[in-house]
């Protein structure tokens, strides 16, 4: 009797042991074909997304907009939205759609949201920034040309947008207070040179440099581009006061800044490339040049040249009263032939150049002297190779240069 218990038990315990096997294999199936069908699904609803969104326009002024139903087009974005609701994509695809269906409601709603959410898409910032220039927001226009050039798209555009409202004083109060945050594009806006080639742009530059100026230090690459255009442009009063208010230099009008190349030196050590116009402009090149390098306590200035060509080896714009100057060349060695090779010019804006000529020397030195005054208040000293002396090969160095009134 015990046995035969024993033995339906185990019968009904594997009974309905495979019961539940086959019932739980049964649900198993179902679940992983569940899941393999969202996953279709879920794939093919992608994929007809990415479909549609390649025919989407993603900026207002896309050619191929006129082309589509702009009531579809926002249908099919909202859908879409709805299954990928942080896609940035997306939001903007609907912002597009929504004015070329001309639902403004809709299209400030997306853009409100797009403000402080969709940074990181550049048409969605190209677009925002259209909106602001149309409501005239100029101060959202430098927030999302900030977005853009942060993430280094657009950047020429972006930065040719500054300069244009750089040129407007309202507007370049916007540019100024981004700038005093030292965005990432605060250098190679104010370093380049490639915005200032009008005098109106140079003029709104300096208004935007004295700005920051006001506000804290501006870099010497960010100076330099706007002090050679000045002078270039016929500012150079103001450009040397900006020079002098920004760099501090020890100069007395009248004289040379750096005439013993210490200064020169020292910008070279640290590897600064960038010169302004009051200091020493050194030029090097495949046929002539010049190399400064330290010898004993001093600094020695090294010229060179095939005779090809007219090189300007140095040269500076000096703050000099209109007379006639002297310049003196000091530690100078070079033989007899070099010695009449090198020449000495004062040039002021737009005229003639003044050729100084060679005097009596002493051990050492070479001596210019002007046969007529200058006629401008910042006059550029060159020195330069003889164009006549039929290719003869040059070398010379010296170690400091001196310019004074004749007497």
């Amino acid at each position: 009797m015990t046995t035969l218990m024993v033995t339906h038990m185990n019968h009904a315990t594997h009974k309905y042991g495979g019961d539940w096997s086959t019932s739980g294999f049964i649900i198993s199936v179902c679940v992983a074909a569940a899941v393999a069908f969202a996953g279709y699904h879920a794939v093919a609803t992608k994929r007809g997304f990415d479909r549609e969104d390649q025919n989407a326009p993603i900026v207002f002024n896309d050619p191929k907009a006129a082309k589509l139903d702009a009531a579809k087009l926002v249908a099919a974005q909202k859908h879409e939205l709805a299954w990928r609701p942080l896609s940035q994509d997306a939001l903007n695809r609907l912002l597009v759609a929504a004015r070329l269906a001309r639902q403004p409601a809709l299209e400030k709603k997306v853009a409100d949201a797009m403000r402080s959410f969709a940074w990181r898409t550049a048409p969605g910032q190209l677009n925002l920034i259209t909106i602001a220039l149309e409501q005239r927001k100029f101060d959202q226009v430098f927030q999302h040309a900030d977005a853009l050039s942060r993430r280094e798209k657009a950047t020429e555009e972006v930065l040719n947008l500054f300069a244009l409202y750089e040129q407007m004083p309202r507007q370049r109060e916007y540019l100024v207070t981004a700038l005093k945050k030292s965005p990432p594009w605060r250098q190679a806006f104010l370093a380049s040179a490639e915005r200032l080639k009008t005098p109106q742009q140079v003029n709104a530059r300096y208004e935007t440099i004295s700005a920051l100026l006001g506000a804290g230090e501006v870099k010497r690459d960010e100076l330099s581009s706007l002090v050679v255009r000045m002078v270039a442009t016929g500012s150079a009063p103001e450009a040397h006061d900006l020079w002098i208010k920004t760099q501090r230099p020890t100069v007395e009008p009248g004289s040379l800044y750096d005439g013993n190349f210490s200064q020169a030196a020292e910008l070279q050590k640290s590897g600064v490339s960038n010169r302004f116009p009051f200091e020493w402009q050194f030029d090097s090149g495949r046929n002539a040049g010049t190399q400064l390098v330290q010898r004993d306590s001093g600094n020695e200035l090294q010229l060179y040249w095939n005779g090809q060509g007219v090189p300007i080896f140095a040269k500076q714009t000096v703050q000099a009263r209109p007379a006639v100057y002297k310049v003196t060349l000091r530690g100078v060695e070079a033989d007899k032939v070099a010695r009449k090779v090198l020449a000495v010019e004062l040039v002021c804006p737009r005229k003639p150049a003044i050729r100084l000529a060679q005097v009596a020397e002493k051990q050492g030195q070479l001596a210019f002297v002007a046969d007529r005054p200058t006629e401008c208040g910042f006059p550029e000293i060159r020195l330069l190779g003889r164009p006549d002396t039929n290719g003869v090969d040059f070398e010379m160095s010296l170690t400091g240069i001196n310019l004074a009134l004749s007497n």
